[in-house]
């Protein structure tokens, strides 16, 4: 007696093809959605510090005294806190904030229309 070999169903056939391609389709999407929120979410994070810089520049500027951080939330632990500092046009800071430890490297050599020593 001939043995016959089993016959697979069209859809198991069209399964067992498709299956690998669209893991790998779907491990691509991931890879690219990744990317993609994590660039928009560095951008958004850079806006938002340029945002609160022109902010902290305006409630110095308008009161005239030493610009702190009131507006912040103080349960925040001291190293989730923003340090900010104030530099003059010389690249001199002026001001800083309490946690703002002296910035790590000098300031600037410029002269006074921003161009190179």
């Amino acid at each position: 007696m001939p043995l016959i070999p089993p016959r697979h169903s069209l859809l198991r056939s069209l399964l067992t093809a498709l299956a690998l391609p669209g893991i790998v389709a779907v491990l691509i999407g991931c890879v690219i959605v990744y990317s993609l929120v994590k660039e928009e979410y560095d951008e958004l994070l850079d806006l938002s510090l340029s945002n609160k810089a022109q902010l902290l520049l305006q409630i110095r500027e308008l009161s005239g005294t030493q610009a702190n951080a009131s507006f912040e939330e103080t349960g925040l632990a001291p190293e989730e806190r923003v340090r900010f500092w104030f530099l003059d046009a010389d690249g001199v800071v002026t001001d800083r904030s309490a946690l703002a430890e002296p910035l790590p490297f000098p300031p600037p050599i410029c002269h006074r229309n921003g161009s190179p020593a």
